[in-house]
């Protein structure tokens, strides 16, 4: 394959293997229904190149430059994106399979329709990425994965697992997690409404801010998780193991947390209008500024709860006097 930059190249229907790419730039190069196998492209400048239909089999673009490259109806498997700079790249209808992108940035990138199965997102920075609604995540490797401003409604996440997956200024309404293993996931002051968690491992989330107003928590362990300033109206978090989580100041207006373990769960400042907590474990949960009376507590444990502190309340609700703003003498007339 010559090295040509300053001419479209286009080649249809060929097979590629074993080709030393690296380094090379390669960004005026179109390519249709080829298929790549054990290519290396480590450090190639792929920038505007095209590759419709195409097929990768164990390839590497470790460190490669895909800015303003289409990926269209692709198919890549086994391949390496580790560190790759992708920055306006339209990555559509492909599919992804035990691939590894850690590291690498997609800013700005164009996924609609494409799947990512047994895939690596380790350290992964996706900024701003579009085509991500209703997309679907299996077996994924999510660890310290951050996706920052990117519009991810009704996005599914099927088996994936990894400690401090990050969700900043994104759109979650309706997402649907299974049978992943996340904790510490970390999803502060975003839209999450009507989302599922089913079968996750939860522990340390922080949800802290968050509106998940009619969402549903179904079989999930969910140690130490974090709710401070939720919105959980009408919520469900049944049977669950809630022990140690932070409520305070969120809102749980009829939300159902029946049967759950609330053990030293902290619900100070929250509103627990018509909230349904029957048959939960509320053992040395604190309930301070925190009103029981329109709850549902039919059946519950509620040994050595802890109510409202008096102290503590006084001293929050105690508000400094104003010190009148000095006068100021000029001096300078003197």
């Amino acid at each position: 394959m010559a090295q040509d930059s300053s001419t479209t190249r286009l080649y249809q229907g060929q097979a590629f293997s074993g080709v030393d790419l690296r380094n090379r730039d390669l960004g005026a190069f179109h390519f249709a229904h080829c298929t790549f196998s054990h290519c290396a492209l480590d450090a190639s400048v792929l920038r505007g190149a095209r590759f419709c239909a195409c097929t990768f089999q164990a390839c590497s673009f470790t460190d490669a430059d895909l800015e303003e490259a289409a990926l269209v109806q692709c198919t890549l498997s086994q391949c390496s994106l580790v560190s790759a700079h992708l920055v306006s790249t339209r990555i559509t209808s492909c599919t992804l399979r035990e691939t590894d992108l850690s590291s690498a940035l997609l800013d700005r990138c164009d996924l609609a329709g494409t799947i990512l199965e047994d895939c690596v997102l380790a350290k992964t920075v996706l900024t701003s990425c579009s085509g991500l609604q209703n997309s679907r995540l299996l077996k994924v490797d999510c660890t310290s994965c951050l996706f920052f401003g990117c519009d991810m409604r009704g996005v599914e996440l099927v088996q994936c697992h990894g400690r401090l997956l990050i969700f900043r200024e994104c759109s979650l309404q309706g997402l649907v997690a299974r049978q992943c293993r996340l904790p510490q996931l970390t999803c502060l002051s975003l839209a999450m409404q009507e989302s599922l968690f089913a079968d996750c491992v939860l522990d340390q989330a922080a949800f802290a801010g968050s509106s998940l107003g009619a969402a549903t928590f179904a079989a999930c362990l969910c140690d130490c998780i974090n709710f401070q300033g939720s919105l959980l109206a009408g919520a469900r978090l049944e049977h669950l193991v809630l022990d140690r989580a932070q409520f305070a100041g969120a809102d749980l207006s009829g939300a159902s947390l029946k049967g759950s373990s609330l053990k030293m769960a902290d619900f100070s400042h929250a509103r627990l209008s018509h909230a349904d907590l029957s048959r939960t474990d509320l053992t040395l949960a604190s309930m301070h500024a925190c009103s029981l009376d329109s709850a549902l507590t039919a059946g519950a444990r509620m040994e050595q709860i802890r109510g409202t502190d008096a102290a503590l309340l006084r001293a929050e609700s105690f508000r400094p006097p104003r010190t009148p703003a000095r006068q100021v003498t000029d001096t300078s007339r003197h």
